[in-house]
């Protein structure tokens, strides 16, 4: 029983340290040529709703740091999305371009040495990735001092990508050494109290 929503049951221990992992769902970048005219390309997406038919398949729409529209797809919507990022790009044209991002996944690297930068990471990444890699500066969130004088990192990059980064194993030469990468995990919470180790289930 939980003694913070008393409406739910804990988990057994067996399942009180199951995780999940932290993918991002697919995404439509619209890039506009003139970041300003950001109200306007909204608007214009308003005005053709019935022909993008937004209100089926995203989630939520921001604006990102650096000016871009971010549209966030609802999980199994990814059809719909493609369908959605030809139709912006058909009545936007030149306005904008139309980036399609599949879902992705969150990876920490940690043990960086203090001269390590993102362009370095990026490299790694890159020659982890493969030959045909499309990884670019983007996917490096955040780098940032950790420990003892070292660096850690946060990148994140497309599903496809971090199983064949991973494959190599838990190291990845960056820089001068070999740093520690892993895929990011958070334990199961209750979407009630947001007590972890437990799942909302109210009583019959």
């Amino acid at each position: 029983f939980c003694a913070n929503c008393h409406r739910h049951s804990v988990l057994p221990k067996a399942l009180q340290a199951r995780k999940r992992s932290v993918v991002r769902p697919s995404a439509l970048i619209i890039r506009p040529a003139d970041k300003s005219k950001y109200s306007d390309i909204l608007k214009r997406m308003k005005e053709n709703a019935a022909e993008c038919t937004a209100d089926s398949c995203v989630d939520k729409i921001r604006k990102t740091a650096n000016g871009d529209m971010l549209l966030v797809l609802a999980r199994g919507k990814e059809e719909e999305g493609k369908k959605l990022g030809k139709a912006l790009a058909g009545f936007l044209g030149d306005q904008v371009e139309v980036l399609n991002k599949g879902p992705q996944v969150e990876l920490d690297i940690k043990e960086l040495d203090g001269s390590a930068t993102k362009e370095d990471i990026l490299k790694s990444l890159m020659m982890a990735d493969g030959d045909e890699s499309d990884l670019d500066i983007t996917v490096v969130k955040s780098l940032r001092e950790s420990y003892g004088g070292t660096q850690r990192a946060t990148v994140i990059v497309p599903v496809a990508a971090a199983k064949r980064i991973l494959s190599k194993g838990r190291r990845i030469l960056i820089s001068l050494v070999n740093a520690h990468i892993a895929e990011v995990v958070r334990p199961l919470k209750c979407y009630k109290c947001w007590e972890y180790g437990q799942i909302g289930r109210a009583h019959v």
